[in-house]
């Protein structure tokens, strides 16, 4: 049995038994009787909230608030809200509703933990670096999804770690004040395909460097940026020092160059914080107006049920997207010489 197989295997199998699904299958199948009638309103009298992360579930009681049962492998385990799991858990979302920065911290894990098991084999690896990293040489063969991908990939613990602090530290500023949960789970897609297309380009066809690219910190900076227009007055902490919003973006960037010196993609880094300014400042009278008119050209509109995203925000997803598939047609008319 490969490894690739063992690796879906048990991610097929935290999924099939993570708590709240195996309840929701026993609903679905068993008839309506008295006992689970009581058992349904026990459990919503006890429980404040779920939150389902697919491969497992967080539990909120009214009984212990000082703690939280995590279910996984059909079993509900309770952790302390003072352990260093239970405050990496614990959630402001209530009613149901999951914390955005525990689904994608989630994905994160699980692709390095396949970066990690898989990457030990040739066939392992091959399967990560052709659609987990954003490359010319993917971007050849038509992968423009590894732009998104890539961003969700780190192939080291530090790394990961690295990241998922800095995103930790500004999503609790971001949410919800100045985005919704749908609009920064759509403007981190946008910002990675913006970031990573501005990578690929400047890297190969400027600066003539074949860069392997992956990792979240384009996104990072990109929200970085929305949070010193937004609060240019804000404080933050690095190290036990004071900063402004663009003291902790410099310091933050020169902070991961000294910590991966040559495996760090700054071009990366500028598109994020680019996309970022773009985000807040663009389409707003005066500003790079021309990026949205074509879609009031096309007369193509948001979804209604999008809510906080309005025509501009639309436009500048789309602006993204454009710049992604241009990126991978150019490395596509121009793949690497052999």
């Amino acid at each position: 049995m490969s490894r690739l197989t063992i690796y879906t295997t048990v991610l097929l199998l935290l999924f099939a038994t993570n708590p709240l699904h195996l309840q929701a299958f026993h609903k679905a199948t068993s008839k309506s009787n008295l006992y689970n009638t009581f058992a349904s309103l026990y459990s919503s009298v006890t429980t404040t909230s779920h939150q389902n992360y697919f491969l497992f579930s967080i539990q909120h009681k009214r009984s212990a608030p000082a703690t939280l049962n995590v279910g996984v492998l059909s079993q509900w385990v309770p952790v302390s809200t003072s352990s260093f799991l239970g405050k990496a858990l614990k959630s402001k979302s209530r009613g149901g509703k999951e914390d955005v920065i525990i689904q994608i911290s989630t994905v994160h894990s699980i692709i390095l933990i396949g970066w990690l098991f898989l990457g030990s084999t040739h066939r392992g690896a091959s399967f990560m670096a052709r659609h987990f990293v954003a490359s010319r040489n993917n971007l050849s063969q038509g992968r423009i999804y590894t732009l998104i991908t890539s961003s969700f990939s780190h192939a080291d613990p530090l790394h990961l770690v690295f990241n998922i602090f800095m995103f930790f530290q500004v999503g609790r500023v971001v949410l919800p004040s100045l985005m919704s949960r749908f609009e920064l789970k759509m403007f981190l897609l946008a910002s990675s395909l913006f970031s990573g297309s501005v990578s690929v380009l400047v890297n190969n066809f400027v600066l003539k460097r074949n860069v392997q690219l992956l990792g979240f910190s384009g996104c990072c900076y990109s929200l970085l940026a929305v949070v010193s227009i937004a609060q240019p007055t804000s404080k933050w902490s690095l190290f036990g020092m004071t900063m402004s919003p663009v003291e902790f973006i410099l310091g933050s960037m020169f902070m991961d160059f000294l910590a991966r010196r040559n495996r760090v993609d700054v071009l990366c880094h500028v598109g994020g914080v680019f996309y970022g300014y773009l985000w807040m400042n663009a389409c707003t009278g005066g500003f790079a107006d021309g990026l949205c008119q074509p879609m009031h050209w096309l007369e193509m509109y948001p979804p209604e049920n999008w809510g906080s995203i309005d025509m501009r925000k639309w436009s500048l997803l789309w602006v993204s997207v454009w710049l992604g598939c241009g990126a991978t047609a150019l490395c596509m008319m121009k793949p690497l010489e052999t």
